[in-house]
């Protein structure tokens, strides 16, 4: 019964699994800003999307804050190296990204691997899995992650409407997690307008142009 603004309140703040936003790059600030406004360590790998890094750099250089940014290499096969990652968390870390696939390499870190790995981080580190083109994936068993961010704290994916369904501009995004995993977002975020809801809403059905856009990744690619 959502009718009384009480069950809505429960919905949003106890049971809701879907964080909308102005895309997918405002989540990735979001996290930043709210995971260490007040210090600690972020943790990404290096060549990689970076945005939550920068933002990292920008807390240190331009406001101040005792942030600490930990740019992991790659393995030589161009991977996320998961072990060197996990090595590098301390006390500090707060916040672990993996862009699952990898941009600009396009690798993958496939499922187990990423499973361990969650189950490997102290409680005071949250991991962000950016999964901005798992649309394009073509690798066979590769799974996402939504499953255990919906079931479990301190663990979120982001995905994006800007890729396969083509709709940057509008700027709609979303994060697949717990309330309390992204309880302080709503400051950085703002929802997507009407006409932006209506746009996705109707690119989610929009099942001949998803297909036509993964046959062209996939071609042009090969």
């Amino acid at each position: 019964d959502m009718s009384k603004r009480a069950d809505q309140r429960t919905f949003w703040e106890k049971r809701n699994r879907i964080h909308m936003s102005d895309g997918s790059g405002n989540l990735l600030k979001a996290a930043a800003m709210a995971y260490l406004m007040d210090g600690g360590e972020v943790i990404e790998a290096e060549p990689g999307y970076s945005e939550v890094s920068e933002y990292g750099d920008f807390l240190k250089k331009e406001l101040g804050k005792n942030v600490k940014v930990t740019r992991v290499p790659l393995s030589s096969d161009m991977k996320h190296d998961l072990e060197a990652m996990r090595k590098a968390v301390t006390e500090e870390t707060r916040l672990v990204v993996i862009t699952n696939p990898n941009n600009p390499t396009g690798t993958i870190v496939p499922r187990a691997d990423l499973e361990q790995f969650v189950d490997s981080m102290p409680d005071h580190v949250t991991v962000l899995i950016d999964e901005a083109y798992i649309d394009f994936v073509t690798e066979p068993g590769y799974q996402s992650m939504a499953d255990i961010a919906i079931a479990r704290p301190r663990v979120l994916v982001t995905r994006t409407l800007s890729k396969v369904y083509g709709l940057p501009g509008l700027r709609v995004g979303y994060a697949i997690c717990m309330p309390e995993t992204v309880k302080n977002f709503w400051v950085y975020t703002s929802f997507p307008s009407p006409v932006a809801i209506h746009g996705a809403t109707a690119a989610l059905d929009d099942k001949d142009h998803i297909f036509a856009t993964q046959n062209a990744i996939q071609e042009g690619r090969e």
